[in-house]
């Protein structure tokens, strides 16, 4: 249900950058805000918080945002408000960025390691996925220890597991199927 809400809002808000061409202009205003809300989690908790007004809320986001932000983020803001959405303005975000990045051809690959990843080897994983999905590939390197090693690529629906620890499942199911 919740990933049905973000793709609505998001969908809904990429037609209107469409229409209006400021595209980038609303991507880049999204993220500022996305940023604030990461760097300030009493903030988020603010905007979720049952205790204060939605009409509360509509005005911190007018005190908080009405010099960085354009009418069009403005009010889609203060739609998801009236909706009782301010929960879900991560996850819109980031399916927002996900529908700009299909329509400029850029896809966003995540990949899952115990370490971070160095230069050399992202620019080779980068080559790799570019050549395979015909699309401009970035790299988000996320440190998942409990992967054991090995690497997890998701581009889009497609998952690559090269992960120890799903290698170490595998074998445990295997050996489990031997009849002794």
């Amino acid at each position: 249900m919740a990933k049905l809400v973000s793709k609505t809002y998001a969908g809904a808000l990429f037609e209107v950058a469409l229409e209006q061409n400021n595209i980038d202009q609303i991507l880049a205003e999204y993220t500022f805000v996305v940023e604030v809300i990461q760097q300030n989690p009493d903030f988020f908790r603010i905007l979720t918080s049952p205790k204060i007004s939605h009409e509360e809320k509509r005005n911190i986001y007018e005190d908080s945002f009405k010099e960085s932000i354009g009418e069009s983020l403005m009010n889609f803001l203060k739609i998801l408000n009236d909706k009782k959405r301010n929960d879900s303005i991560l996850d819109i975000y980031r399916e927002f960025q996900e529908r700009v990045n299909q329509h400029k051809g850029n896809v966003i690959a995540e990949v899952q390691s115990v370490i971070p990843l160095d230069k050399e080897t992202i620019e080779s994983l980068v080559e790799k996925l570019n050549k395979v999905t015909g699309k401009t590939v970035t790299v988000n390197n996320v440190i998942n220890p409990e992967i054991m090693g090995g690497l997890i690529v998701q581009v889009g629906d497609k998952i690559i597991d090269g992960s120890i620890k799903r290698k170490l499942e595998h074998m445990k199911h295997d050996l489990a199927q031997i009849i002794i």
